[in-house]
């Protein structure tokens, strides 16, 4: 499955790259699966084609992503494809202990990697990247899956991401395994190593990262304008050392008023939303801007112009989702990638299927992705 999926991007070197499943044994480029499991033996190009339309099929086209797959009483979802998706992502028993010991994604890790990889190469991205986070719905058993309020999923398994502010290409992905787990280098924070680690392949390319506060912090700032060659927009949480009181202190303020704070490499703004009612002050940082310019809505220019890539990027993900109700967290990581690819080479077919195009024209793009 997961083989034909990467053909799009990689080349035909990566097919032999991932298997399927350790319970299926290749045997002169065939596919043979324990009976009781799987009575057909299909090569594994065929397999993964098959598998992937239908998904795709009775899913993105029909908007039913919360129906389960044997819920489906159309033919074509025949027990194939059912074992098929069942079998995918499992770990040999005899290594499941030793692989999981030393890494908690070990079931998808060799296929997300090579999922990464092959998107990352083939995109040259604009001068903005934003990075943020995503989050896959999943409310199954996992060692890492996490509770983010601000999110429509709620529940989930955390993907950090940078993606192209202007087209939302997603250029590279980290999934979140726990502060124990996702271990940070040089005891640099966890904010400061994902967004060092995720624009690695960009880095003295004079591009600019924007990023929330989560990751925002002065030494990431310095770090990335000084040692890797970008510049770095971000919001930043007030309990900073490096925030002056005068900058937090909103009582002498009026309501849509900006504050300016300048140092040689970065640009300090505290903004009071123009709103009576709230409680709270904006705070940004720069390393890209060095004027107090503002909008014509008041708004400092460096407010939300680059924001928002990741989030958008998750809402396409989600409008036509071929994801399907499992309780197995590689599954949905999976189905994850999916969405993403379709995502990816929807944006390349854009030109040909318009906007107004989309909704008619809708079935025959996705086949188009798909093959």
């Amino acid at each position: 499955m997961t083989i034909y999926f990467f053909s799009k991007w990689a080349s035909p070197a990566s097919y032999t790259a991932v298997d399927v499943d350790p319970s299926i044994h290749l045997v002169n480029n065939q596919c043979f699966v324990s009976a009781h499991e799987f009575d057909l033996a299909v090569k594994p190009n065929d397999l993964a084609k098959d598998l992937i339309q239908r998904i795709h099929e009775e899913t993105g086209l029909t908007e039913k992503e919360k129906v389960g797959l044997w819920e489906y009483s159309r033919p074509e979802i025949d027990s194939r494809t059912w074992n098929g998706c069942q079998n995918l992502t499992r770990i040999n028993p005899d290594q499941k202990e030793q692989q999981r010991g030393t890494d908690r994604f070990a079931p998808i890790r060799k296929v997300w990697d090579i999922f990464i990889e092959a998107y990352g190469i083939h995109y040259i991205p604009h001068e903005f990247l934003t990075v943020d986070e995503q989050l896959l719905a999943f409310h199954g058993r996992c060692l890492f899956h996490m509770y983010i309020p601000n999110k429509p999923a709620k529940y989930g398994i955390k993907i950090v991401m940078v993606n192209d502010v202007k087209s939302k290409y997603m250029l590279s992905g980290i999934p979140y395994l726990g502060k124990q787990w996702t271990r940070a280098i040089d005891r640099q924070k966890l904010g400061h190593s994902f967004t060092k680690d995720l624009t690695q392949h960009y880095h003295n390319t004079n591009r600019n990262v924007t990023t929330d506060n989560w990751f925002t912090s002065v030494p990431l700032i310095k770090d990335m304008l000084y040692n890797c060659g970008m510049t770095l927009i971000g919001t930043v949480r007030g309990n900073k050392s490096e925030i002056p009181e005068e900058m937090k202190d909103k009582t002498t303020w009026a309501p849509g008023s900006s504050a300016f704070l300048f140092t040689k490499v970065m640009t300090l703004v505290s903004y009071v939303p123009n709103t009576p009612s709230s409680k709270k002050i904006d705070l940004l940082m720069s390393s890209m801007h060095g004027d107090k310019s503002l909008a014509s809505s008041g708004k400092p220019t460096i407010i939300n112009r680059m924001k928002g890539g990741v989030d958008i990027f998750d809402q396409m993900c989600g409008q036509y989702s071929c994801g399907r109700k499992t309780k197995r967290w590689p599954l949905c990581v999976f189905y994850g990638m999916l969405n993403t690819g379709d995502h990816q080479l929807l944006d390349h077919l854009w030109g040909k299927y318009a906007k107004d195009r989309w909704q008619t024209d809708k079935e025959e793009a996705v086949y188009a992705v798909v093959g």
